[in-house]
């Protein structure tokens, strides 16, 4: 009687183990680098967002008597991108160093560090300097100071966001355009530079764009990738 106790206590036991493993959120490893990407938990798929660069467009209405305002645009009105809901999506990026490029930057960001700290506080004073080597990389790494999610309106057959708006005097007798809906994102590391994007607001029905202003940031453009919830 004490052996199948015993037995029975070993066999629950060991389906709590693989019941753990089978339920552990294993995220899968996306085929491009700087990227975001769609990542549905339920079949645990990633899916990758349409990808288009955007120059900063400034618009002066009525000669700046009627202000002015500045955004990106993606062409076309739809996404051909689409999700059903978001019960079941979060997001994805993994900024794409491998480990031996990290240590290549670390190294020439130490070393020039060593020549200006020589060069303007003496050798003596190199280590404090040095101590902050981890911190400089994880803030040139972190997505969270250069991506953001917006929601984009239609005009003209594009998509719109809108970043900035500033009144004129004469504002009365311009139509104003609403700046769009910033939403707040947070970024839960995965492991070295993947991280996963947690919108921290249930996202309506609508079209959307995240913005990587740390990405191809040439002639004020910016790397977007939208989608859409129906």
């Amino acid at each position: 009687m004490k052996r199948i106790f015993i037995l029975m206590l070993v066999l629950c036991s060991t389906s709590t183990v693989l019941l753990a493993q089978q339920t552990k959120l294993t995220y899968p490893e996306p085929e491009f680098t700087k990227e975001v990407y769609g990542y549905k938990t339920n079949n645990n798929k990633l899916v990758r967002l349409e990808k288009e660069t955007s120059e900063i467009k400034s618009k002066v209405k009525m000669g700046g008597l009627g202000g002015a305002q500045s955004g990106y645009e993606i062409e076309g009105s739809k996404s051909p991108v689409r999700f059903q809901g978001i019960d079941n999506l979060t997001f994805v990026f993994m900024m794409g160093y491998a480990k031996n490029e990290e240590d290549a930057n670390k190294k020439n960001i130490q070393g020039s560090m060593e020549v200006d700290t020589t060069n303007m506080m003496g050798e003596n004073n190199m280590g404090e300097g040095m101590g902050n080597m981890g911190d400089i990389m994880d803030m040139l790494n972190d997505p969270a100071k250069t991506i953001s999610l917006y929601q984009t309106s239609i005009k003209n057959g594009n998509r719109k966001i809108v970043l900035q708006e500033s009144q004129g005097g004469m504002m009365a007798f311009s139509k104003k355009e609403k700046s769009n809906s910033k939403y707040s994102l947070s970024f839960k590391k995965i492991k070295g530079t993947y991280y996963e994007i947690v919108v921290d607001k249930r996202l309506p029905k609508g079209e959307y764009a995240f913005i990587n202003m740390g990405q191809n940031n040439v002639n004020n453009s910016a790397v977007l990738f939208a989608f859409a919830i129906d």
